[in-house]
């Protein structure tokens, strides 16, 4: 009999009533910073994953296909649709707006003029969910891929 009245005594020392409540609101701005900020990296590295994928296709569509300089605004045009295909492949409802892609190329000449190479740079803004303290609420994310042309 006495243990029974030793665990009434250690479980009465009070109401716990609103306990959980406190233990909520000191915990939830730190769960939603941490969920927020999660939200935000993964959509960073999608879009930085997406970028790169973008100046890849550019790059490998350049190194197959020369172009003259009549034909350069062309080959420009086609290399940027190459680039938003690329972007827009990801997903059917993509978030990238073909507006703010820019998409550039360079070609150089080995010595020789024998073998070429094509850089193809493509950027593009990133922006966060949540204007982050030391952190800027834009980036522009920029890849540059390099190939060999093959043709």
């Amino acid at each position: 009999m006495r243990n029974m009245s030793n665990r009434r005594e250690i479980r009465s020392h009070g109401p716990r009533r609103g306990v959980a409540t406190i233990e909520l609101m000191l915990i939830l701005p730190v769960l939603m910073t941490m969920i927020l900020g999660a939200i935000d990296f993964g959509r960073f590295a999608y879009s930085y994953i997406a970028v790169t994928n973008a100046a890849r296709a550019a790059a490998g569509y350049a190194s197959m296909n020369p172009y003259t300089p009549t034909t350069q605004p062309l080959f420009e045009a086609q290399l940027r649709q190459a680039a938003l295909d690329e972007l827009s492949a990801v997903d059917a409802s993509s978030p990238f707006d073909p507006a703010k892609v820019t998409v550039a190329s360079t070609r150089s000449f080995d010595p020789g003029n024998v073998l070429w190479r094509v850089r193809v740079d493509v950027t593009y803004p990133f922006e966060t969910v949540v204007p982050w303290p030391g952190i800027p609420d834009q980036i522009d994310l920029q890849r540059s891929v390099e190939m060999r042309g093959i043709r």
